[in-house]
């Protein structure tokens, strides 16, 4: 079974006091899923705009606890400027391998959705602070996300932000495709950065889908302006981000 969606001109604000235009434009969204011989693939991609800074080339093998590869995941700086994320990984091979993984953020926030069972969902360790996630239920649904521990953003929000905090700017909704995307933050650093997250299935409906955008009390909303100058001064630079 193959599923492709392109969503076209989501754009939204990352941090709602840093510009009334956004820092980050979410221009092409694709999710498949294919069976292979033993083997259930999923691919995600995300094609972004992050203001004025692009994520680093790199492709990273993704390795089970046995150093067996089950994957990759794909960083691409693109012509036009945007950034590429494209995850391809063996998702029976994953669970396999990471029966046991919670589904949280970096941060220790559950990830924000409730559409399904968390024994559907792999979250699988990358590089060394961040996590990609997976998920395929019963239901004909299928997730894909990643969580991106960015420093840069640990130096303004570990010393700043009261606690572990989830910061959603935007869920989108297109036809059979639905997801979430934002910023979470923590006192403690390695555990801030950017997260997106997409679903796609013929039974999203209004109580099946994920949760509302939303701050979680200790977030950004204890920021003061001089954080809040120093991240629209980070998504202003004509840089290649650092993730970790």
């Amino acid at each position: 079974m193959k599923f492709k969606v392109i969503v076209t001109a989501f754009s939204f604000l990352l941090l709602s006091a840093c510009s009334d235009k956004g820092v980050v434009l979410v221009k092409g969204l694709d999710i498949l899923e294919s069976n292979g011989q033993n083997s259930k693939i999923i691919e995600w991609e995300s094609i972004l705009t992050l203001g004025n800074l692009k994520l680093p080339d790199n492709t990273i093998s993704v390795k089970s606890p046995l150093h067996e590869s089950i994957g990759e995941v794909n960083f691409q700086r693109l012509a036009d400027g945007t950034s590429r994320i494209a995850i391809k990984v063996d998702y029976l091979a994953a669970k396999k391998a990471f029966a046991s993984t919670v589904t949280e953020l970096p941060n220790g926030l559950k990830i924000p959705i409730t559409s399904m069972e968390e024994d559907s969902i792999i979250s699988i360790p990358i590089l060394e602070n961040s996590r990609l996630y997976l998920g395929l239920n019963k239901e004909g649904s299928t997730l894909g996300g990643i969580a991106l521990n960015v420093p840069a953003l640990d130096q303004i929000l570990a010393k700043t932000v009261s606690g572990n905090g989830l910061n959603q700017t935007l869920t989108y909704d297109f036809s059979t495709i639905r997801g979430t995307a934002g910023i979470y933050s923590s006192n403690k650093n390695g555990k801030n950065g950017m997260f997106i997250f997409t679903q796609k299935g013929s039974v999203l409906d209004e109580h099946s889908t994920f949760r509302k955008p939303a701050t979680v009390q200790g977030g950004l909303e204890k920021l003061n302006l001089i954080s809040m100058f120093r991240l629209k001064y980070l998504f202003s630079k004509n840089a290649v981000i650092r993730i970790k």
